[in-house]
């Protein structure tokens, strides 16, 4: 996985980064573990913007979760 780093925040719609938001079912697990709405690390492509991957920076796991635009017209 190669990819921009950057902060994003994950809350009960999804992960906004760029005023474009995210959704993944796994995107619950940590919303579960870290709480409502939170900071993360948002992992993504310049050129195709229609995936993203994310994490939460300090936690135990901390595997790339894959999430894709809601969006596809992104």
């Amino acid at each position: 996985l190669f990819g921009v780093v950057r902060k994003g925040r994950l809350d009960h719609r999804g992960v906004v980064y760029e005023k474009l938001w995210y959704w993944s079912d796994d995107l619950d697990g940590l919303r579960y573990d870290h709480g409502d709405a939170i900071d993360v690390e948002v992992k993504h492509n310049p050129a195709r913007m229609d995936v993203v991957h994310v994490r939460v920076p300090g936690a135990r796991n901390r595997a790339w979760i894959r999430a894709v635009a809601r969006e596809l017209t992104y």
